[in-house]
């Protein structure tokens, strides 16, 4: 099974697009990864919000609900500080 993680990842992915999508049963709702926007901008979603919306859409045509996972991403061992990818 195919899963797509951090949808705001270059802001590539839309609540729009992920409602679209029939058996994905998760959705990445945070990512610690520095560059996977999980708080969104001024005229992008959070990832919160996106899977709210993406839950509303499936009740609302009978799809079962997407549920939440997080991941830290870690990808930096020895250096630590907000632009890398710690545990």
């Amino acid at each position: 099974m195919q899963h797509l993680n951090h949808p705001n990842f270059t802001y590539a992915i839309t609540a729009e697009d992920i409602m679209q999508v029939n058996g994905e049963r998760f959705f990445e709702v945070y990512n610690g990864h520095p560059y996977v926007n999980n708080y969104g901008d001024s005229i992008h979603s959070s990832t919160e919000e996106m899977w709210d919306q993406v839950n509303i859409a499936y009740i609302n045509t009978s799809k079962p609900i997407m549920f939440g996972l997080a991941t830290d991403d870690s990808h930096h061992y020895h250096k630590f500080g907000s632009k890398y990818s710690n545990a």
